[in-house]
């Protein structure tokens, strides 16, 4: 009796390999942040105020809810689960930082950062300016990637879910 030859598994492809990379890059830079922020909630309280743009009882809920959007996130895209849902969220997550960043920057506002807590400038430093537009909007390019792409060759979502 023929039996079929097996052929061997695809080799990994280079786009594969970066998708990882940019999985591991965004949970490892979006982890920092978040717990940078959750060292010192008042200083992210200030500055989530300082934009001038929520209530008070919505900039308070803001202050408590993005570091730990940020910690989900990277968690999901760290280990490939649910890496698409995840690099979308992040990718709203970053829309709306531009978003909130322009409005501060064309009302002619002077705000601290908050994007890495009181402790880290980033590579912006301390005051927002168009360099934090300009930042997270590579950040959201390399999100959107991942986001369309997906988990790459490692990662639970690659896992066969039929065994």
């Amino acid at each position: 009796m023929n039996t079929p030859a097996t052929t061997p598994p695809p080799a990994p492809s280079k786009f594969s390999f970066v998708l990882v990379i940019f999985r591991v890059l965004l949970a490892a830079l979006f982890t920092y942040a978040a717990v940078l922020k959750l060292q010192n909630p008042q200083a992210f309280a200030n500055s989530v105020k300082a934009f001038e743009i929520l209530p008070d009882h919505l900039a308070q809920l803001a202050t408590f809810a993005v570091p730990w959007t940020e910690i989900v996130i990277s968690a999901c895209l760290l280990l490939g689960l649910w890496t698409r849902a995840a690099a979308t969220l992040l990718a709203i997550v970053l829309g709306v930082f531009i978003y909130a960043i322009s409005s501060v920057l064309t009302r002619g506002l002077s705000v601290s950062c908050g994007c890495f807590g009181d402790a880290a400038k980033g590579i912006c430093g301390d005051k927002l300016g168009w360099c934090n537009v300009i930042q997270n909007s590579v950040l959201l390019t390399l999100t959107l990637v991942v986001a369309v792409g997906g988990h790459g060759r490692a990662g639970v979502d690659s896992m066969d879910r039929r065994s």
